[in-house]
């Protein structure tokens, strides 16, 4: 079986569960498309002040961006494979996106991590 490699970005998660290209998410940022897909692929940092503002108007929090990132990490650091990295990642994502649905978010990642821990 082949592995899939899955773009792992929090602001691309973000944007793919607000279902936006990247013209109308950079509209959030006051950048270009390019600058979002430079972001997306690693190839550009953020600034801090952009990044805040941008989550802002989409009325996303900071902290809950960070948390994004942080699992993403952990998940990382404990040799998850990507394909359940991504899956708790978008989970978390769409409950940033949809306060509504954060705690079946939160549910569906805790789910995720046991069954990994479990297999250890």
């Amino acid at each position: 079986m082949q592995s899939e490699v899955h773009n792992l970005n929090a602001l691309r998660l973000i944007r793919t569960v607000k279902d936006l290209n990247q013209e109308e998410f950079a509209e959030y940022f006051l950048c270009t498309k390019a600058y979002i897909s430079a972001v997306e692929h690693g190839k550009r940092q953020m600034t801090f002040r952009t990044l805040k503002n941008g989550l802002t108007e989409m009325q996303i929090s900071i902290e809950g961006y960070f948390e994004l990132e942080k699992l993403r990490d952990y998940m990382i650091e404990m040799n998850i494979d990507s394909l359940s990295i991504y899956r708790c990642m978008l989970a978390k994502a769409i409950g940033l996106v949809n306060p509504d649905l954060n705690e079946q978010a939160e549910l569906l990642v805790t789910q995720i991590l046991n069954k990994k821990s479990k297999k250890r």
